[in-house]
């Protein structure tokens, strides 16, 4: 089969396959720093530093979250990935809201723009789950567009 396929039945086998182990280490070692600093976290930038103490028989070197949300919990604490997960969460619910509300606008953009950026911040949310993207630049300025759409369409109805 194709890399591509043969990627993909890893996933039968994952205990063996050592790139899904070291992400669960990593995971791991995030959970018990979030458990141990709760508030702020090991500090910003400080999760592959971190990574070998949190979790020593399994991580021997600088390691990356490859989660986004336990990356943020473990760098910068609890209350930050909440923040961060209501951010999404609350951008998803207006982005959700223009696009129902604009289904049937004769200005298409209203209901467009929303869906292409509902649609971005999925796939952000989707592989933060796997990737350390926490601190993606990307992610900011669907933020910033979904406030941006959300005051432009209150402005034009």
């Amino acid at each position: 089969g194709t890399p591509v396929i043969e990627r993909i039945n890893t996933i039968k086998t994952y205990e063996q396959d050592e790139s899904a182990m070291g992400r669960r280490e990593a995971w791991k070692a995030g959970l018990k720093m979030m458990a141990e600093h709760p508030l702020v976290g090991v500090g910003l930038d400080n999760f592959r530093y971190s990574a070998m103490l949190y979790n020593p028989e399994k991580v021997h070197n600088e390691r990356v979250a490859h989660n986004a949300y336990i990356h943020v919990g473990a760098e910068a604490g609890i209350p930050a990935l909440l923040i961060y997960i209501l951010l999404i969460t609350f951008s998803m619910r207006d982005l959700g809201r223009l696009r129902k509300k604009f289904r049937s606008n004769k200005d298409e953009w209203k209901y467009y723009y929303p869906a292409m950026v509902e649609g971005s911040l999925w796939g952000y949310v989707v592989c933060g789950i796997f990737l350390t993207l926490a601190w993606f630049e990307l992610f900011y300025p669907m933020i910033a567009l979904t406030v941006a759409l959300k005051k432009v369409t209150q402005d034009n109805e």
